[in-house]
């Protein structure tokens, strides 16, 4: 290839490497603007009304009417807290799986770390009683046998004591 025809060949090979790299660095630009979540994601993070139990196993015409709004929302690109936020503005705060952070709710956070703690105490004060208790059985079996010389006074002293004779 000489002349005109070397130059069309290599415009052409640059405009074709660059369509390349602009469609396989779209979907990345993109991704990266998109804080993008995916919805088996959020079916662990939000509850079926009907059914009580996280969207991820529920089987219910609800559960799919909730997948199929948190579908919508990740493909408008919303993030987990914009997702939570339309969850709960159109289902209400029940449909979050975890506990509120305020109010009586904070009790599903407290009961169970208060419950952490008393069995902590509970553990280390059987572990404190029963060492003491091990220090003073072998403070007692500690103290060594009678010498002849007191074995022989604590005899003169019982027959001192015997009114039988």
């Amino acid at each position: 290839m000489t002349g005109p025809r070397r130059w069309t060949f290599r415009v052409a090979a640059a405009l074709a490497a660059c369509w390349a790299l602009a469609s396989t660095a779209a979907p990345a630009v993109a991704a990266v603007r998109c804080p993008r979540t995916t919805e088996l994601a959020m079916e662990s993070k939000v509850m079926c009304q009907v059914c009580g139990v996280p969207l991820a196993l529920a089987n219910s015409l609800e559960a799919d009417r909730e997948r199929a709004f948190i579908t919508t929302l990740v493909k408008r690109c919303d993030s987990v807290s914009q997702i939570e936020a339309a969850m709960v503005t159109q289902y209400g705060p029940g449909i979050l799986a975890s506990p509120g952070s305020h109010g009586f709710a904070i009790t599903a956070w407290l009961v169970p770390v208060a419950g952490l703690l008393v069995a902590t105490l509970a553990i280390a004060g059987v572990v404190v009683l029963g060492r003491r208790r091990r220090q003073a059985y072998e403070l007692v079996t500690s103290v060594p046998p009678p010498t002849a010389d007191e074995d022989a006074a604590l005899d003169a002293a019982l027959k001192a004591l015997d009114f039988r004779e």
